[in-house]
């Protein structure tokens, strides 16, 4: 599967993680790429009926919010995870930036 981002804030957003972080980032990304959406738990979840999450855990839990479209994984929206729910701010951000891409 094809990883692709959204936009440059999200490649910002990855780039300013902590090497630990942007490692266990990076691996997951290996995993999408080799295994498909089939990663599952810990690595990915659906969240909504269209975005899954990638996620990544320890001292920084990051999670980066995507769509799947044929074979392709669209990095949407990232976000560093503080409470044990999904923010809805977070979630609303990435429904906005779907918007868009569909619009294109």
């Amino acid at each position: 599967m094809k990883v692709s981002f959204f936009d440059s804030r999200i490649v910002k957003f990855i780039e300013g993680l902590d090497k630990p972080s942007h490692a266990k980032l990076s691996h997951c990304f290996d995993l999408l790429e080799e295994l498909g959406n089939q990663i599952g738990l810990p690595h990915s979840k659906k969240v909504t009926k269209d975005f899954y999450e990638l996620r990544t855990s320890g001292q920084i839990a990051v999670r980066l919010l995507y769509v799947v479209h044929g074979n392709e994984a669209m990095m949407i929206h990232g976000f560093i995870k503080k409470t044990d729910i999904m923010p809805q701010r977070e979630l609303a951000t990435a429904v906005r930036k779907l918007h868009l891409l569909r619009r294109k």
